[in-house]
């Protein structure tokens, strides 16, 4: 199925702006038939192509809670697979991908506090098999965290919530958020109109929001870099703020340590990594030195959290 296909296009665009459009006022939008739009939202669904889905910010949710790098290097290459397993069953780890070379992998996750987060690296080094080394990079902040664009292929169901009918909302709105307010009353056992007035409660929550994700592999940004840098601090303000602007940055955060600042890139080709190196990086103010790992796969990736 071709991504860039004008109808699938014009679909995402108007997804974009507003996720639970309904079929007929996309079709309205795109001047052809609702038929037509609900077999492209199928198949692009289907073909994990987009997922609609709730997301909830990190920052309104719990501003105390703290986030962390975590560099996994592996004493066997053969056992990545298990160390990849290993890491997915820890609920706190948000993100995690294998690179090209040492750290083998590098997992980002968050606590509710300094202690939860010593209680969570004490965990990984028994339950993780295979490690030589573990270190851990404290994020001081996050200033760009995008999930607009994500590998939706490794995306899989979550399991059900059960107890609070809140609870069980959110879980179906993570999975998917273009669920109508009759499928979801069915699924709660509420009526629709306790189902919507929940719905809308929910998002007027701080930091609460439904958004496309789409995949970025099928939209053709197959090249993926993790970036440290080292920044003087008179400079460091400005850099997060110059890189949080940029397109093609999906992640930046302020690190503790010497290497005080990491970007994720998300571009199509090395050629354009080549221009954001030459551009973006060496000119930068204050710029002390610099590192590039290439991101070979994302294995965990949470689209529910959002800044």
């Amino acid at each position: 199925m071709d991504y860039y296909d004008a109808l699938n296009t014009g679909i995402i665009e108007v997804l974009k702006e507003d996720p639970r459009a309904s079929t007929k006022s996309i079709a309205e939008a795109l001047q052809t038939s609702e038929a037509k739009v609900a077999a492209r939202i199928k198949a692009l669904t289907g073909n994990k192509m987009i997922q609609v889905v709730l997301k909830q910010s990190i920052h309104a949710s719990d501003p105390t809670s703290v986030t962390t790098i975590i560099e996994l290097y592996v004493d066997d290459p053969k056992a990545l697979p298990e160390v990849e397993a290993a890491v997915c069953k820890f609920d706190e780890v948000f993100s995690a991908y294998g690179t090209t070379r040492r750290p083998e992998i590098i997992v980002n996750c968050r606590a509710r506090s300094p202690r939860e987060l010593n209680d969570i690296v004490m965990r990984m080094a028994r339950e993780i098999p295979h490690l030589s080394q573990m270190r851990t990079l404290p994020i001081l902040d996050l200033g760009r965290y995008s999930t607009t664009l994500g590998a939706l292929g490794m995306r899989e169901r979550k399991p059900p919530v059960e107890g609070d009918v809140g609870d069980q909302l959110i879980r179906l709105l993570q999975e998917d958020g273009r669920q109508s307010v009759s499928a979801l009353s069915r699924q709660l056992g509420l009526s629709v109109t306790a189902t919507r007035y929940r719905m809308e409660q929910l998002l007027k929550r701080p930091g609460v929001s439904i958004g496309l994700v789409c995949e970025s592999r099928a939209a053709g940004f197959t090249t993926w870099f993790d970036v440290r840098i080292s920044v003087a601090p008179a400079h460091l303000e400005a850099a997060l703020d110059r890189f949080s602007e940029h397109d093609g940055v999906r992640v930046v955060a302020h690190l503790a340590g010497e290497e005080n600042l990491n970007l994720f890139l998300v571009m199509q080709t090395l050629e354009e990594v080549d221009d954001f190196v030459r551009d973006e990086i060496r000119p930068l103010p204050g710029l002390i030195n610099f590192s590039m790992l290439r991101v070979l796969r994302v294995f965990k990736y949470d689209y529910n959290f959002d800044l």
